[in-house]
Parts: structure tokens; sequence; C-alpha cells
């Protein structure tokens, strides 16, 4: 497959980052959610890739149920958008949503429609691979009883990690080495790359119990996409000062 529509987005990546910093002066961004990473963090990334200051609002719960009657969806992350001082400001809600509009704007998304397309479909595939492992989390968000007890929960994981994850990640897995660069699509980082980084940490982090941290070890172009999206210097700056932030926070 051609890469040139992405080519040309890495050779025009300077001049669209510098006036999308010009507009930043301009613009303001709030961006809405619990302090954890979820579905906001490769929104934040996009944000930190592209130089643009933000609003990071971290709210807790009791936060949330007051709030959560003036969304769009009842739903976080919520973006506050005011493009220049004195306009009335734009709540947009949906994450994917959300995070097009920042790439749109930092130059993370690609202005070809064909590229943009192998853009959306990773991060659509993405959705694809989270969805059994949220429903073990919140069952009834997916029209399934809640559990029954500790053994079916730990089942369900158990059947997550053997019988559903090893397909979905052997398909991207595929398209990563079909693609070659080391990122999901093209040959320079897309918001595609933010999210799948952003979900694939879920899945290595530890804290699902019954998906074991080593999950990702048999795919070396997923594995190698975690450490690709952590060398670029502001991601790397950002997460060290979030690292202690959270430090801080818990003593």
């Amino acid at each position: 497959r051609s890469t040139a529509p992405f080519r040309t987005l890495n050779l025009t990546l300077t001049l669209i980052l510098s006036l999308s910093l010009s507009l930043g002066t301009m613009a303001s961004y709030k961006l809405t959610y619990f302090d954890i990473n979820g579905r906001a963090e490769y929104i934040r990334l996009a944000f930190v890739a592209g130089g643009i200051e933000f609003d990071n609002e971290l709210i807790n719960r009791d936060m949330w149920q007051a709030m959560k009657p003036t969304t769009p969806f009842g739903q976080l992350p919520l973006l506050t958008y005011t493009k220049a001082e004195g306009e009335e400001p734009v709540k947009i809600a949906q994450s994917n949503a959300i995070l097009r509009f920042v790439g749109k704007a930092i130059g993370l998304y690609p202005e070809d429609p064909v590229a943009a397309m192998h853009v959306d479909s990773a991060m659509d595939y993405m959705e694809d691979i989270m969805a059994p492992m949220q429903a073990t989390i919140f069952p009834p968000r997916y029209a399934m009883p809640a559990w029954d007890g500790e053994d079916a929960r730990m089942a369900a994981r158990a059947r997550l990690a053997n019988d559903i994850l090893p397909s979905k990640f052997a398909a991207a897995e595929a398209l990563m080495a079909a693609n070659g660069s080391g990122w999901v699509v093209g040959d320079a980082m897309t918001i595609a790359d933010l999210k799948w980084y952003t979900h694939l940490n879920r899945f290595t982090s530890g804290d699902l119990d019954g998906v074991p941290a080593t999950i990702l070890d048999d795919y070396p172009n997923l594995k190698g996409l975690l450490a690709k999206v952590e060398a670029v210097p502001a991601i790397a700056e950002w997460q060290a000062a979030e690292q202690a932030r959270k430090a801080a926070k818990n003593t």
C-alpha cells in the first residue's frame, strides 16, 4: 500500500504545528475526566505531542454526579472548546470524536481521505479489542447479568485472555507488520498510535487480574509501538511529570 499521503503528512507536520500553536493562543481547551488513563489519555497525549496547552481537569465521582446531567450523553471524557476569548464554549463528547478534533489541529490526522480511512479503521478495530475486556468489568453495560461471584468473573477473564484476545492481537500485529514502519498506519505517528498505545498499555499493566502482563510478548510490533510512543520527547516529559504528580498525591 502506498504511504505517500503519510509522507506528506510527515513533511508538513512542522508547518501545521506552528499554525496550531498560533491558534492555541486564541483557543482554549479543557479536557474533563477522572484521574485515570481510561479514554482520556490518548487525547491528553495528542495535546502533548502537538504542543497545545490544555486544562487537564481531573474530577472525582462526587463531582461527576453533579456534572453528569449537564453533559451531552452523560459520559466522560468531555472537551470544552472555546475558539476565541468571549465566544461561547462548545462541549464535545465521545473520546474518538475529541481525538480526531485534536488530531486535525496538530497534524496527526491525515487530510487525505484514504489515509484518514486507514487511521479510522485502526481506531475502530481497537474498540473491537477493548469491548470484550470492558464486558468483564462492567457486564450490565453490555446487556449481561452481573457476575455470579468471583469464580464466574475470573472464568470470563480466562476466556478473554486465552480464547478472545490472541486472535485479535494477531490481526493487529499483522497490520503493523504489513505496514512496516513501526507505526500502526503510514510512516509517521498518527492519533491511531496514541489510541492503540493507551489501550494496549492497559493489557500489560498487571491491573487486569486474570490477564497476564506478558500478554503482548508474542507480538513484537505491538510491544514495539509502546516503546516508540514513549520515546517521543514531549510524551516522555509528560509521563515523567505525571508519574511525579501521582506519587506526590499518594504520599
